[in-house]
């Protein structure tokens, strides 16, 4: 009998501990969702280097460019075979979401899973920066 009962009050524990556990799953849900509505006007500010597909890339050097990541290589590659040294965001990444007709599927190196609209997003603050191209 005496086992039956410690049987019984150990379930009747666990039970309230589950219940407890589950009211605070409840409650953490709600503040949640109260924080995504509260955030959901709130847009981050970028850097200022928002580009329209018009805006011309110019290539200023080459120098050190060997120690970019091959996918940067290849948007500098891609430069150097344009004419003038100089595209436009839409001939670099393309006039889809896919990349159709990119100037970087002509770069023989360049053999990636992502798109070049991604890869462009993710290059070209750096290479502004590092001072290899200019966007106007």
């Amino acid at each position: 009998m005496v086992v039956f009962l410690k049987v019984k009050q150990y379930d009747m524990c666990m039970s309230a501990i589950k219940r407890a556990v589950f009211q605070e799953r409840r409650n953490i849900m709600k503040n949640t969702k109260t924080i995504k509505n509260d955030f959901a006007s709130f847009k981050v500010q970028g850097n200022g280097r928002r580009f329209d597909k018009s805006s011309v890339i110019k290539l200023h050097t080459v120098t050190g460019a060997n120690k970019l990541p091959h996918q940067a290589q290849c948007i500098i590659q891609a430069l150097v075979n344009a004419e003038n040294h100089s595209l436009t965001v839409e001939d670099l990444i393309g006039t889809d979401a896919s990349g159709l007709n990119s100037a970087l599927d002509k770069v023989a190196e360049f053999n990636t899973v992502q798109t070049p609209a991604k890869i462009w997003q993710f290059y070209k603050n750096r290479l502004i920066k590092s001072e290899f191209i200019s966007v106007e």
